[in-house]
């Protein structure tokens, strides 16, 4: 970066011959991007994201950084559904079970009876969702200073972290699917937010719409909500930075 005094301002600058000029450091050690999921990796992530959604005892598939891994979240003893995952998924690809502290299929109960409550700690429920690693629940409310330090710790006999923050406003397109790039978007089994980067289209078999959107939002196979006025939208997106 080079520095000059403009020629009508006064400077106490010895000028030189070349510009004065300032080293920046740079730091290498951080990580910028992910590898990118295999295809096979991802199909199987997917489908078994979808077929084990509704099992109470399920809670998520999530993959490793480098792509060389995947973790499925369970609760409890193994099941038929269970072992037909794990013998479904690529050779190539270690899978292992990681136990939950609670039942994947209650916390997400919970979090629905709780966001349906409406009030926590004497304050409003913007969102709840259940942890991913079914260790307890998250719950959002918009004001925390009145009972901070002295409000309930746990909802249904379930641990609970509570956060500060306002309800996300409807975006005001009902029921569209223009997916145009900075749309906030809900992922349904956690409410986390993330947001759309960009439309695409697949054209594999059928024209398909469809959003690309960061690889850090979600897991492969997660369904994705989109806020509108009347409530959400199911989008027809999914997965770790990919469309469907």
């Amino acid at each position: 970066m080079a520095i000059a005094t403009p020629a009508t301002a006064t400077s106490n600058v010895v000028e030189d011959d070349e510009p004065t000029s300032i080293d920046i450091p740079v730091t290498t050690d951080l990580k910028t991007l992910l590898p990118p999921v295999p295809e096979g990796l991802m199909n199987w992530a997917s489908e078994t994201q979808d077929r084990l959604e509704s099992v109470n005892q399920f809670s998520t598939v999530s993959l490793s950084e480098d792509r060389k891994s995947a973790e499925i979240y369970w609760y409890g003893a193994a099941t038929d559904a269970l072992d037909e995952a794990l013998t479904a998924a690529p050779a190539e690809y270690a899978v292992t079970v990681v136990p939950t502290l609670y039942e994947p299929g209650e916390l997400r109960t919970a979090a629905l009876d709780l966001l349906n409550a409406g009030e926590f700690n004497g304050s409003a429920v913007t969102a709840t969702w259940p942890d991913f690693d079914g260790s307890g629940l998250g719950v959002q409310i918009d004001d925390m200073s009145a009972n901070r330090g002295t409000g309930a710790t746990e909802y249904q006999g379930f641990p609970v972290e509570v956060s500060e923050g306002e309800a996300a406003a409807a975006i005001g397109r009902q029921d569209d699917n223009l997916h145009l790039g900075g749309s906030r978007l809900v992922r349904a089994s956690t409410g986390g937010r993330c947001s759309l980067g960009f439309s695409v289209q697949s054209t594999a078999s059928s024209p398909t719409d469809g959003g690309m959107f960061a690889a850090h939002c979600g897991n492969v196979g997660d369904a994705w909500l989109r806020p509108t006025v009347s409530g959400h939208a199911k989008l027809p997106i999914g997965g770790h930075g990919t469309a469907h």
